[in-house]
Formats: structure tokens, C-alpha cells, sequence
């Protein structure tokens, strides 16, 4: 064969292998990942993050970093990391800490597509803050049992949550606790109504319905005007006894020379 004729099909050949292998390496899907989380949560309350990777990849990663200024009562404690060989997705589990705060999670993905790593990094910010948490108390006075009773809670006339009790033996009462959290709700005096979708159960033993009000926030210091008081109630003693003093003050007589 002609020296000539094989240069070019070597070149040919070793054209069509690189393209092939360029062709390979573009058939990679593109690697992201979708993160899923609250965006307000109560302290001390259990929420998730739920990230979902692109299929089709291997040896998954997952990591989660948290910082926060107080990160007291959360939990994990540490960083959180979870591998899977081809499961492209996980679901992580926390406590916000005890103290109201913005919680900052890091997250950083990675897999792997023919020898190759792929990574995401994604920054989030979930609000810590403190939650309202209400109690009732239904009570059946009938004498056969009922189900299905649901209690919808409202503030300041705005339905905010529904809790249903599955069922209520006779002549039985049982607590319903209800967690509210709302980063926008302004603190203030504010209107909490419950009301009963069954007119046989009463709430706290009196009608189907109730209505109180409740301070959210901090309440005013009115502990200044205590303070002013006991200033002018001083300052008032002072002033009499000050006067009373130069009025029975004795006269001495001058010593005669």
C-alpha cells in the first residue's frame, strides 16, 4: 500500500475517533439542582429542604451549611451531608434554633457523568421567627360520638388555619393546639376567633364559637411613668421638708460682750 495513501487514512481515522469522543462527552445532560424550602418557619419548628439533582448521574452529594447568628436548640448541629450511588434526590429534616433570626443555608450538590464531576451551589435564607401558639378546648355533651369536627381559626376575621379532629367521645373534651406563624403579622393587639363546623360541640364548655384578643410582639414599657413618679414624689418631699426647715429654724441670741 502507498505510504501516501496511508497517512491520510490515519488522519481520517484518528478525525473520526476525536469527533466521537467530543460527541460523547456532549451527550453529558446539564447538571442542576432544584431546592425546595419555607421561607418563614416558627422557632423550634421542624422543617425541610428538599433538593432534587438532574437524573441520570451518579455518586450524588448532597451537603447543607448552616449559619445563623444564634443557632442555639437547632438540630442537626453539624453539616449536614448525604451521598447516594443513583438516587438524585434527598430530603433533610431541621429544627430552627430558639431564638428568632435569618437562618443562611449553603447548599452544594455534585454527581458524576462518565468520569466527570458535575457540582451546584445554591445560597438560601429562611426567616426564624417567633411563632403564636393557640389552645382550645371542644368538649361533646351529647351522649354519642362524633367525628370529622373542624375548628377554623381566625385573625382579626381572616381564616389563617383549620385543624380537624378525626373524633370526640361523649361527654369528652380534648385540646386542639394550633402553631401560627406569619412574618407579616404586625405586633399589636390583634382579634383570635375559633369557630365549629358542628353546633353539638362547645368550645371551653359555652357555644360553638369564641372570640378573644391577644397581644403579638413585645408589649409597651409603661415602667417610665412609674419611674417619673417616684421622681416627682421626691422631689416633692424634698421641697417640703426644705421649706419646713427655714421656717422652724431657732433664733440664737447674740452673746453679749
Amino acid at each position: 500500500m502507498n505510504r501516501y495513501f496511508i497517512i491520510p487514512v490515519m488522519i481520517a481515522t484518528f478525525v473520526l475517533l476525536l469527533a466521537g469522543s467530543v460527541a460523547s462527552a456532549q451527550t453529558a445532560p446539564f447538571y442542576s439542582s432544584q431546592v425546595s424550602y419555607p421561607s418563614d418557619v416558627g422557632t423550634g419548628q421542624q422543617f425541610n429542604i428538599t433538593i432534587i439533582s438532574t437524573a441520570g448521574f451518579s455518586n450524588y452529594n448532597f451537603t447543607i451549611y448552616i449559619a445563623g447568628t444564634n443557632l442555639t436548640g437547632i438540630s442537626p448541629t453539624n453539616t449536614i451531608h448525604q451521598y447516594y450511588a443513583s438516587k438524585y434526590n434527598y430530603t433533610a429534616t431541621i429544627t430552627a434554633p430558639e431564638t428568632p433570626q435569618t437562618l443562611y443555608l449553603y447548599i452544594v450538590t455534585s454527581a458524576d457523568f462518565d468520569g466527570v464531576q458535575y457540582n451546584y451551589s445554591e445560597m438560601i435564607m429562611i426567616s426564624v421567627i417567633s411563632p403564636i401558639y393557640f389552645h382550645v378546648f371542644l368538649s361533646n355533651p351529647t351522649s354519642y360520638l362524633v367525628y370529622n369536627v373542624t375548628a377554623t381559626f381566625y385573625i382579626d376575621g381572616v381564616p389563617v388555619m383549620q385543624k380537624t379532629v378525626q373524633k370526640i367521645m361523649p361527654g369528652s373534651t380534648v385540646e386542639v393546639n394550633a402553631t401560627y406563624v406569619n412574618p407579616n403579622l404586625g405586633h399589636g393587639s390583634h382579634t383570635l376567633t375559633v369557630t365549629l363546623n358542628n353546633a353539638n360541640i362547645k368550645i371551653d364548655g359555652n357555644s360553638n364559637s369564641i372570640s378573644t384578643r391577644f397581644y403579638y410582639g413585645t408589649p409597651p414599657d409603661y415602667n417610665w411613668i412609674y419611674y417619673v413618679f417616684a421622681f416627682v414624689l421626691v422631689f416633692m418631699v424634698v421641697m417640703v421638708l426644705g421649706s419646713g426647715r427655714g421656717r422652724n429654724q431657732p433664733k440664737w441670741k447674740k452673746s453679749k460682750k
